[in-house]
């Protein structure tokens, strides 16, 4: 799966989860991999625990150097056209 991807269905499945969060009904996540960062999606743990990992550095991904672009953003939007992911 490509980074782009990856980051959109990340993305929707957070959209998901918040807007269930209302809910008083079990979430049907079927076989779909989960991010857990609380325990919203978790019933209990058994000698388990949340643990969030550093980032780790890798390259540039988005780079602001013209001066229509900002040195600076307060979001950026990620949408499916077609086969083509766009940002």
């Amino acid at each position: 799966m490509n980074r782009s991807r990856h980051i959109l269905n990340v993305t929707l499945n957070l959209v998901l989860v918040l807007a269930a969060a209302h809910s008083a009904e079990p979430i049907d996540i079927g076989s779909r991999r989960e991010l857990f960062v609380d325990r919203h999606l978790i019933e209990r743990t058994n000698k388990a625990r949340l643990e969030l990992h550093r980032p780790t550095p890798r390259e540039v991904s988005l780079v602001r150097n013209k001066p229509w672009k900002g040195n600076v953003s307060g979001y950026t939007t990620v949408f499916q056209d077609g086969d083509l992911y766009r940002m």
